[in-house]
Order: C-alpha cells, then structure tokens, then sequence
C-alpha cells in the first residue's frame, strides 16, 4: 500500500567480479563479504534512499554484531563458496540473532539462525532433553544452508523471494506466487501480497545489505574480523562433560560454553559429540582425552515427564528424548503401545549409550614377529594417535585412515584399532618388521626389560606398561631428569621389589 514497485531484480547480479578468498592473515572478513553483496540493487526505492530509517537498530547495534561474528563468520563464509550460495546469506544471522549462538529459546526459534523446532527436524537436527542441533553452530548452519538451497531451487534463483519463504514460510510465498501468476500479475516479490512482517523483513535484509555493502558511506563502522581460522571442530566422543576439555580448548569456561551451547547439560551424546574449539588447540583437546578412562563417560540421571502429542509413537518420543524404546517401555510399564494424547510418559535418566563400558584389565606389552602378529590393537587408558603411531613405527594420519578415522577422533578404551600393512608405513611389503600387540591376558612376569625407542620417555614407557614413573626410575636407579638414549634397555618388572 502506496509502496513504489520497482523493476523487478530478483537474482544476485551475477555479472559482478568474483571476489578471491583472502589467505589467512591478509585482511578483513567483513570487507571480504562487503565487496561480494549485490542483491541491495532488488532495494525499492524507499529503502535504497534511507536505508538506514529501516534498519530498526542503531549503528552501535551493527558494531556489536559484526563483532560477535568473529568466531563463526569465516566458517560461514567458507560454506557459503563451497556450495556456491550468496554471502547474503551471512547477513542472515546478523538480523535473526545478532551472531550469537544461544539466541533464542526451545520452544520458538533458536540458534544463529532461529531455526523453528519443525525446519530444524525437516533437516535432520537432533533435538531432546540433553542437546539442540539448532543451537549447534556447525549442524544449524549445515541445515539452514540445506534450507537455502532448497528454497533457491523452489524459487529458480529469485533469492528475495527465498529470502521472504526462510521468514514465513515457502508454502505461503509459492501460494501468493500462484495467486498472482492465476490473475495475471506479476510474481516478483514486491508485487506479492505477503505478510506485513515478511515485507518488513526483505525491507530490513536489503537495507543491512545495502550499509553493509559501503558502511563508511552511513557512517558505520563494523568490527574487523580477521581473515583467517578461529576455530577448530574435533569430535570427543559420546557422554563427555564439557569441563573436561574447557581447560584445553583455548577459550575460557564461559565463552567455550557460549561457543557451544547445543549441548543443553553440558555433556556430550549419543549422534552428537563434535565440539568447537579454538583454533591450533584440537590436538590439546585429543592429547587431554587420552588420559580419560571410559568410566568417566556416564551421563548424569535426568529423569523427567513427556506429555504426548497428537501422531506421538514410542518410537518419536525415544528419539527425541535420547533414550531407546526398550528403556522407555520399562520406564511406564507399557500394556499397549498405543498411547493417548495428554498422557504422561516418564522419561527414563540417562542415554543407552551410557551403558557400562567392558573392564579391561592392564595391558601387557608381548613382543611377536609380523608374521604372527595379529594386526590390532585395543587401546587402554592413556593411548593417543601418537604414541601408538611412534610404538608401531607407522605415522599417525596412516593408523588413523587405516581404520577410517582422523587423528582428531579420540580413542576410547578398550577401543579395537588395525594396524596398516607394512606397505602402508613406507617399507617394502616384503620385509618382515617387528610389531607388538596389546594382549589383555594377566602378566607372567616373563618381560622384565624394555629397549628404549627414539622418541621414548619415562612418562610414555611408565604408561606403557601400566607402571608409575616413580617405580621406573627407582629400579633402573634414574636421576629426576633422565637422557634417555636408543638401545638403553630398563628393567620394567623388579620382581623383587
């Protein structure tokens, strides 16, 4: 009503020069983006006149979130040229949460992107009592961009019209859509009769476009964000309290939980044990938990009741809430499976994958030949990708790609780990090499003496045999500080101590 339709320019302009990723180091994200936002050109005139009269926040507002940015911007900006969608899009958690990953609550819209509980579901998002993929910075922004390139194809590339169904909904736009192509009418988004927030909305979207693209020109100045990685992702494993790793992770305890706030009890699960750290600081994080045993992973009881809703099965309400259906059943003593709307469920404490982990008893180191050896080894308490690496003379990316993992998975106890062939180590296959093998029988007391390896320490060989540094040092008379030297051979079981 009494708004100026423009010539409709729905598309990005794709005749504009392409922006070359700036290297680590050399310049700021901000300007990086700034130089690549066209779609402000799609602006009516009212907006591209006075943008800043609807952006319905002041330039302070514009400071602060271009600050908050900082630790998630390039990871976004990265996805953004990896699928090839409009860095627009990165303006988008400005206007919906002004950067911040726990925005919002769990029944409304949450996260960076103010995911609606049903979209967040649509795309795969996990969602119960212990985490909420919608606060996940990594998972949220995977399924809002999935959402992105649905809605681009839906609406074959008119993005204000994407813009408008990641508002309102894609049902209602496709329907004013139709609406107008049945009357004759033209389909471009000015000329639709949307919700009155939805038009509010693209107005704000393309005014922030439109300061963002030249914000010295409106006086505004953002925060310079630096070009180069902020964070790392490494997954830790399932039922992990995050205290563990706070320490490591090169923020301090309240920005780390700020920088993953998914995790709703401060404890990883089950389908959701990635976190975010600082960058150079993940191999911190895996060096920290080679020291944790698997007793350590127990999810804390947190019982509680589930009202169920219409079309709810057992099956849904399990999964939703991280439990199986079996402990479910057992919970409410099941007569039938057909539940009733308004029935109160117990949902039992806990997630089946905090299942009591096997004992494994001390390992005991027993020398073999390759051509008997049986290639695996069962990790026990203190192994780590490069002790295990350097105590099979392979490299560490080889043993981790030899059973399909990184070097930033962490082992778990009792883990079973293969050992690549010796044409993967960089010999020959035809030489036999000596390799030696965990076993988890008790120890005879045959091995009393050790040959220390270059890159060998007290410490490494001490957890080696599941002795203390201080008993090593005492039977092989060791001063505080040892050299050890290649070929030195220790005595590792004094049985007469």
């Amino acid at each position: 009503a009494g708004v100026e339709t423009p010539t409709p320019a729905a598309a990005l302009d794709t005749a504009a020069p392409s922006v070359t990723p700036a290297r680590a180091n050399d310049g700021d994200l901000w300007q990086r983006v700034s130089a690549a936002l066209t779609l402000s050109k799609a602006a009516p005139t009212h907006v591209s006149n006075n943008p800043l009269a609807q952006l319905e926040y002041d330039k302070r507002f514009l400071a602060s979130a271009s600050a908050q940015a900082e630790p998630y911007l390039l990871y976004i900006v990265n996805e953004l040229d990896r699928r090839q969608l409009p860095l627009e899009i990165a303006l988008i958690p400005l206007l919906e949460s002004g950067y911040k990953a726990g925005a919002g609550s769990r029944t409304g819209p949450s996260g960076l992107w103010q995911l609606v509980p049903a979209t967040g579901d649509r795309f795969g998002l996990q969602r119960n009592a212990w985490y909420d993929g919608r606060r996940d910075v990594v998972a949220s922004t995977d399924a809002a961009l999935k959402y992105f390139e649905h809605l681009r194809d839906q609406f074959h590339g008119d993005w204000p019209l994407a813009f408008a169904a990641y508002n309102c909904g894609e049902r209602a736009i496709a329907e004013a859509v139709e609406r107008n192509r049945h009357l004759g009418r033209p389909t471009d988004f000015w000329s639709l009769a949307v919700p009155g927030h939805t038009r509010k909305y693209i107005e704000r979207l393309l005014a922030t476009v439109q300061v963002m693209a030249n914000p010295q020109a409106y006086g505004v100045t953002l925060a310079q964000v630096p070009d180069r990685p902020y964070l790392e992702i490494v997954d830790v494993g399932a039922n992990l309290a995050l205290s563990r790793i706070a320490g490591v992770s090169g923020f301090g305890h309240n920005e780390f939980a700020a920088i993953n706030p998914g995790f709703l009890q401060r404890t990883t699960v089950a389908g959701a044990t990635h976190v975010l750290v600082k960058h150079l600081h993940a191999n911190d994080v895996v060096l920290a938990l080679s020291e944790v045993a698997e007793e350590v992973r127990r999810l804390p009881a947190l019982a509680h009741q589930h009202a169920v809703k219409s079309g709810e099965t057992p099956a849904v309400i399990a999964a939703r809430n991280g439990v199986t259906v079996a402990a479910l059943e057992a919970a409410n003593h099941f007569e039938s499976t057909r539940l009733r709307v308004g029935q109160l469920l117990n949902i039992p404490g806990g997630i089946s994958a905090q299942a009591d982990s096997p004992s494994v008893s001390p390992p005991k180191i027993v020398p073999v030949t390759a051509a008997t050896a049986v290639q695996q080894h069962v990790v026990a308490s203190g192994d780590n990708w490069w002790d295990l690496a350097r105590h099979y003379d392979v490299s560490a990316p080889a043993l981790a790609q030899a059973n399909g993992l990184t070097i930033k998975t962490v082992l778990r106890l009792g883990q079973k780990l293969r050992l690549p062939s010796a044409r993967h180590r960089g010999q020959p296959a035809a030489v036999a090499v000596a390799v030696t093998v965990v076993s988890n029988e008790p120890s005879t007391g045959d091995d009393s003496q050790y040959a220390v390896r270059a890159g060998d320490s007290l410490w490494t060989i001490a957890r080696r045999f599941n002795i203390s540094v201080d008993a090593l040092k005492k039977w092989n008379r060791l001063p505080e500080r040892p050299a050890l030297q290649p070929g030195q051979r220790l005595v590792i079981n004094d049985v007469a101590t």
